[in-house]
């Protein structure tokens, strides 16, 4: 015979740690549910198959289907439009694009480069909104990280330009 604590009770699994399922460009949480035994979405801080409460945030995202699309730069128009309105600057390190800058003492140009600033890895997301011009250097050192503020951002890139010896 089957018992069933009541919910009061229940603990949670060691491995229910909520994750943010991404469903090609659309991301829900999603979590482990102790009571069903398999994975239930999150809605209004409770699992949807028996409103098991959940109170942990996700740290994790899992791609669950691909976005029918392929990787991308913004079309010349936004391409543009995004330089003119950062100024012909890198997003994150705010350094004139096409400029001259040193690492270790050695002269190299700003590239630019079109970043999705939620990655691609992650969201799959083409959208013109998701395109930041960065330098080549803020680009390859961000990679596919992610970041809850632009703030959170630029602070790592500086410390990370910093300890590679770059002058910027």
């Amino acid at each position: 015979m089957l018992k069933i604590q009541p919910k009061t009770s229940r603990k949670r699994a060691k491995n229910s740690q909520p994750v943010m399922a991404l469903y090609g460009n659309i991301a829900l949480e999603r979590g482990y549910c102790p009571n069903c035994g398999g994975t239930s979405f999150i809605k209004n801080g409770k699992l949807v198959c028996c409103d098991f409460p959940v109170t942990d945030e996700p740290k994790k995202f899992h791609r669950e289907t691909e976005a029918p699309q392929h990787r991308k730069t913004p079309p010349k128009a936004e391409k543009d439009r995004i330089l003119e309105e950062q100024e012909d600057r890198c997003f994150y390190c705010g350094v004139r694009l096409e400029s001259t800058r040193f690492r270790n003492g050695k002269p190299f140009t700003i590239k630019v480069h079109w970043d999705h600033q939620l990655p691609y890895a992650f969201s799959q997301n083409n959208a013109a909104s998701n395109f930041v011009a960065a330098c080549h250097v803020c680009n390859g050192i961000k990679s596919d990280r992610l970041f809850r503020t632009v703030e959170e951002a630029q602070l790592y890139l500086a410390q990370k330009r910093k300890q590679k010896g770059y002058d910027f």
